[in-house]
């Protein structure tokens, strides 16, 4: 059996409010993970996918005291919600099968002066033949916002493809259409690898549909082609954890959805407490 991180816990540390509490919620002794990024949406794993056993693992400082929630804002499986623990490493098996919430999520209470949270994940262990190889297209339709690009192509080289620990390493491959003929030299100037994961093609400006779908036909001549293509605009603010997960998500999808098509969700930038797309 290996053990398969499906979904790492969100914790930065430069996000102002509102959009910090998105993440986690911070009150004197208490850090919050039952939040929109961090809860765990167990019912969508259980009738879409082959998981079959489900645990959390946290790296701490000190002692706290660990709390589980469901859907019903009340504590859940008693048998660990009020343990202190004073190891640096945890590793808490979660009910599964028995398990009837849609969302699952925990809080940390501090027990010690030095509790520090530094970093969790939820996990699964699993037989390798159980988990399906995917192979990642993501295409992104650029015209003239190279600053955006440039951010964004930037948080995939380092967050994916050049970190060994991901899901997606050495499984993910970016096409960028480039309508506005603008971005070679820009990326070569900010160390931006071209050639390998990153494929930069030149293309007349016909819009937005028609970036895409070059992204598209490019994706289908490569051999053998990505098992999965995204869509994604060159000027979206997004964590890379959120395609990360959704890699897991399909590397464990039961067969009979493994055609259908995953949607995904859009907060407003100007006020990302509100998702409307």
């Amino acid at each position: 059996m290996k053990k398969f991180v499906i979904q790492k816990i969100l914790y930065p540390q430069n996000k102002s409010l509102p959009l910090r509490d998105l993440y986690y919620k911070a009150t004197p002794g208490i850090v919050d993970f039952y939040t929109y990024f961090n809860s765990f949406p167990i019912v969508k794993w259980k009738k879409y996918t082959r998981l079959s056993n489900l645990h959390l693992h946290l790296s701490i400082n000190g002692a706290c005291k660990l709390n589980f929630f469901d859907d019903s804002n009340e504590s859940v499986d008693s048998n660990h919600s009020f343990s202190p623990f004073l190891t640096s490493s945890i590793d808490i098996e979660i009910p599964y099968q028995t398990n009837s919430s849609r969302l699952l999520g925990f809080s940390l209470s501090e027990l010690s002066d030095d509790f520090n949270f530094i970093s969790g994940y939820f996990y699964t262990l699993t037989e390798s033949c159980d988990c399906r190889e995917i192979k990642l297209g993501i295409g992104i339709c650029t015209f003239k916002r190279e600053k955006h690009l440039l951010h964004n192509l930037d948080l995939f080289q380092k967050n994916i493809l050049q970190n060994p620990e991901s899901v997606l390493f050495n499984n993910l491959d970016i096409y960028v259409a480039d309508n506005g003929n603008s971005v070679k030299d820009i990326l070569d100037e900010n160390n931006i690898n071209l050639g390998r994961h990153i494929h930069l093609f030149h293309n007349i400006n016909a819009g937005g549909s028609a970036g895409f779908t070059r992204c598209i036909i490019e994706f289908l001549r490569k051999e053998p082609p990505p098992t999965h293509i995204l869509l994604m605009d060159d000027d979206v603010s997004f964590e890379t954890e959120s395609i990360e997960r959704t890699a897991s998500f399909l590397s464990l999808i039961k067969n009979e959805y493994k055609s259908d098509i995953i949607g995904g969700a859009m907060l407003k930038e100007e006020d990302p407490v509100i998702q409307f797309e």
